[in-house]
């Protein structure tokens, strides 16, 4: 019973996941780089919060990195798609007549190791991508690195 309400639910996920991979996998929609929400703007440009180290690369650079971006992509989509599944599963069993405390737990730790793996696969990208980098740009994404790492990331919490 319980495995077949969660059928239509895995499936809506997925098909929602299908489409939003296409836009951010497609580099011509200025979207999904990965990197931010704005488009690229020219070093010195006035009205982005872009930092300079995009605009500075070369086109064999570009390419390189959008290559590494979509092997990492396939690495990051299904994780996320399997976490999904994971906290509807925890939410499932926490709503049970009897919530089974063990099976919950177990899911948890589940859980928390595909987040684990994927921070870790994130900071292999990045380190893949700064490798890529000149000296001059490596200074300008180790700030834009370290600018992202300041921002708080701000979630609101409904009904709490």
């Amino acid at each position: 019973m319980k495995n077949s309400m969660l059928i239509p639910v895995v499936i809506a996920l997925f098909v929602g996941l299908a489409f939003g991979t296409t836009t951010m996998a497609d580099p011509s929609s200025g979207k999904g780089d990965g990197y931010g929400r704005h488009h690229m703007m020219q070093e010195g440009s006035k009205g982005c919060h872009k930092s300079s180290w995009k605009g500075s690369l070369t086109d064999v650079q570009k390419e390189k990195i959008r290559k590494m971006k979509v092997d990492f992509l396939k690495v990051k989509y299904p994780m996320k798609a399997r976490m999904k599944t994971i906290k509807i599963d925890l939410a499932v069993l926490a709503t049970s007549g009897s919530p089974d405390q063990k099976a919950i737990n177990a899911k948890i730790d589940e859980l928390l190791a595909l987040k684990k793996n994927l921070l870790k696969a994130k900071y292999a990208h990045k380190i893949a991508v700064r490798k890529e980098l000149k000296p001059e740009q490596k200074v300008a994404f180790d700030k834009h690195m370290l600018k992202k790492a300041k921002r708080k990331k701000s979630r609101s919490y409904h009904g709490h």
